[in-house]
């Protein structure tokens, strides 16, 4: 397990040598994190900053796993490192990344940050030039601006050393700007383009373990083990019975019901793309360090509504719970009759701009009637707290919600999104409907955004 420990520029058997002074440690600090290593891992170049930062302000003894779990990665009191690894686990891959930087882009920098085996606690070493020289140098992303000097003047005049770190924190960043961004299909795959963890870190804000609502439908179950859609009255437990008074008030085949006799409440079905759905939300959020907690949407409680971001996954035709929350969108999901009927219902556009229309349902294909398109919509909107949102990714049909998903965990999807900004700023509600394109009436072939709003 990871240690706290004061670590420092040293060698065994010599004893702790003093550290360069700070303007040269955060220099150097801000070359690194202006590296193509370190451009797309903004989880990691948080971490750094952070042990850094802690470091040079003497605050070395406050560097320990619950610490950095707490303010870097939004862990909440009861944190449990035995449980828990992403403290260690994102500290290994720091120690990787500054490996890698430093045989190629930062192989002839003056100071190497390290993080020490066993530790927390970064150490600063000032390099000489016989160091630099004996250097191994990954060939495949040596920085140009190594070159061999004629004399060495490191060491022999230390006032140098202040404008050649300068020299040299300005190369960096020049030189990232130069060689661009690695393509994605070079990045390690936890290594997104960091549009779309810009996205997530703007929507989630200072709350690193939001509540994910997964649709749960309410049914009716027969003994036999059919299914009958229930959406009107109280709702018991799983199992329980229902009275036929209350089954023939939420079902709309009263015929069938007579027939199937007793039936009990059943709210386990989840649709197959709130299911993709919530495996892309729990990969886009783990990469920022978030921790979010997933619940049917019929267990979220007032504490949930209060305390957290809550991500909803479906309609409010499945999660009901969207009708009794107060939400001011420009773009209303509506039913056509007291109930539901399959796949009946609409998005209303409230206030249709030119080339856009008043309301979006689904299109089916001539003659076999295969749905061909579905709509989705992308929604932050206020919380019921100061400081709290309500994101809603929702479809008309599950397609749609997988496709909702999709596109705002996709570098493609943000980027269209972030297009439509009038500021091009992430701003604090807004509001984006997708037309989803289908094949077979399930995959999804293309999206793209057919209407924006935007509100501060």
């Amino acid at each position: 397990m990871e240690q706290n420990a004061i670590t420092s520029s040293s060698c065994e058997g010599e004893g702790v040598k003093s550290l360069p002074p700070r303007s040269e440690i955060e220099a150097q600090l801000a070359c690194v994190l202006n590296s193509s290593q370190f451009r797309n891992a903004p989880v990691l170049q948080s971490l750094l900053r952070f042990i850094t930062q802690r470091s040079l302000d003497s605050t070395r003894g406050e560097l320990n796993e619950y610490v950095i779990a707490s303010e870097v990665f939004g862990r909440s009191a009861d944190f449990d490192s035995s449980v828990d690894t992403i403290v260690r686990t994102q500290a290994y891959r720091l120690r990787s990344k500054l490996t890698e930087y430093y045989r190629g882009e930062g192989a002839g920098d003056p100071i190497e940050i390290g993080i020490p085996k066993g530790h927390y606690v970064p150490s600063f070493h000032a390099r000489t030039h016989e160091e630099i020289k004996a250097r191994p140098v990954d060939t495949a992303h040596a920085d140009p601006r190594i070159a061999e000097p004629a004399k060495s003047v490191i060491g022999r005049r230390p006032y140098v050393i202040p404008v050649l770190i300068a020299i040299v924190a300005g190369s960096c960043f020049l030189f990232g700007l130069l060689v661009g961004r690695k393509s994605t299909s070079t990045l390690e795959a936890k290594d997104r383009p960091s549009e779309v963890d810009s996205f997530w870190l703007n929507v989630l804000g200072s709350d690193r373990q939001p509540v994910v609502a997964f649709t749960n439908s309410v049914f009716l179950a027969t003994n036999t083990g059919d299914l009958l859609r229930f959406v009107d009255g109280p709702v018991s437990s799983r199992g329980a019975e229902v009275g036929q008074d209350t089954a023939a008030r939420g079902v709309a085949n009263a015929a069938v019901l007579r027939q199937a006799g007793t039936t009990y409440y059943e709210d386990d079905m989840t649709g197959v793309g709130e299911v993709a759905g919530a495996v892309a939300i729990a990969q886009a959020l783990s990469r920022i360090g978030a921790r979010p907690v997933f619940k049917r949407s019929r267990l979220i409680s007032a504490s949930d509504l209060e305390n957290h971001n809550v991500v909803f996954l479906g309609s409010p035709f499945v999660n009901q719970i969207l009708n009794d929350l107060p939400i001011k969108s420009g773009f209303l999901f509506r039913t056509q009759g007291a109930i539901p009927s399959l796949w009946g219902g609409v998005i209303v556009n409230t206030h249709p701009r030119p080339n856009e229309l008043a309301i979006y349902s689904i299109e089916r294909t001539p003659g076999t009637q295969i749905l061909r398109t579905d709509y989705g919509l992308i929604s932050e909107l206020p919380g019921l707290t100061s400081g709290r949102k309500l994101i809603v990714l929702a479809g008309l049909t599950t397609t749609g919600t997988q496709a909702a998903v999709e596109f705002a965990t996709s570098v493609e999807g943000v980027r269209e999104m972030a297009a439509r900004l009038p500021d091009k700023r992430w701003p604090a509600a807004f509001d984006f409907l997708l037309r989803v394109k289908l094949n077979q009436g399930l995959d999804i072939i293309r999206s793209e955004c057919v209407a924006a709003r935007t509100r501060p």
